[in-house]
């Protein structure tokens, strides 16, 4: 039963994240745009502070699907919208699940990922980190899971530069 449990769990954490590029409405938006024109595509973006220097502002979104809590960060700088991250992640007291549930998820998502777009352009395996990047277009997509200070998986898009 809990091997159910944990495989419905996984599929509902992919799932998050083609939804939530869909309801965060990443897919509508185009690098550069401002704060303004992103928050009348997705008007539950609540202006933040700077995540990193270079930011001018942010936008932050929470989702749930399937009771799951998703994190849509949109990051602007002096030249509009420079990045979108999606954060799925895993805050079971039992660690040991959240790292076995959050390597599931990453490698369920790496293999959608090739299926999508093919294999990826890099890859990188360090301490605690695993990481692939996709470009498409203008946009660069970067599948990660990071086991460092807790277990997530993210998927940041940035501009192809």
């Amino acid at each position: 039963m809990m091997m159910k449990y944990s495989t419905l769990l996984i599929t509902a954490a992919l799932f998050c994240f083609w939804a939530a590029d869909s309801e965060a409405g990443y897919r509508e938006t185009k690098w550069g745009m401002t704060f303004d024109q992103v928050a009348k595509i997705k008007p539950g973006l609540k202006r933040a502070a700077p995540v990193r220097e270079d930011h001018t502002t942010a936008g932050n979104i929470s989702i749930t699907h399937f009771g799951h809590p998703t994190h849509a960060t949109y990051m602007f700088d002096k030249t509009g919208l420079m990045e979108v991250s999606i954060v799925v992640p895993f805050v079971d007291p039992d660690v040991k699940k959240n790292e076995k549930l959050a390597r599931q998820l990453y490698d369920q998502a790496y293999a959608q990922f090739v299926k999508d777009y093919g294999k990826p352009v890099a890859k990188r395996k360090e301490d605690g980190m695993n990481a692939a990047d996709w470009l498409e277009g203008d946009t660069k997509t970067t599948i990660l899971y990071l086991g460092v200070f807790g277990h997530a998986v993210m998927v940041t898009y940035k501009p192809n530069k």
